[in-house]
């Protein structure tokens, strides 16, 4: 939860995100994605992985040409500039979630 509340906090946050966003795009760039292609980019973010999702969504929407989706499932994130960032952002819970 103190993942979730640094990636939300508007001192400490873009400075995480950021970092998600640069482990991110190394992961994929190690597997030969090319961050000039149109290639999109979908991140999954479950629970409190749905702010990181969000938090990193603004940075991978500078530093590729591709289109950025963000999936989350039950997830829980704040008014982050992320979400107007990515191309789209997909949320889905179920009936019997608290939330």
């Amino acid at each position: 939860m103190l993942q979730v509340a640094i990636a939300a906090d508007k001192r400490y946050g873009p400075i995480y995100n950021q970092a998600m966003a640069e482990v991110m795009l190394d992961s994929v760039m190690r597997r030969r994605f090319n961050p000039e292609s149109r290639t999109p980019i979908f991140i999954i973010g479950y629970s409190g992985a749905g702010q990181m999702a969000i938090g990193a969504a603004t940075y991978l929407r500078e530093w590729s040409k591709g289109p950025v989706y963000v999936i989350s499932l039950g997830g829980i994130f704040s008014s982050d500039e992320g979400i107007l960032a990515a191309d789209h952002v997909f949320h889905l819970w179920g009936e019997n979630d608290k939330a």
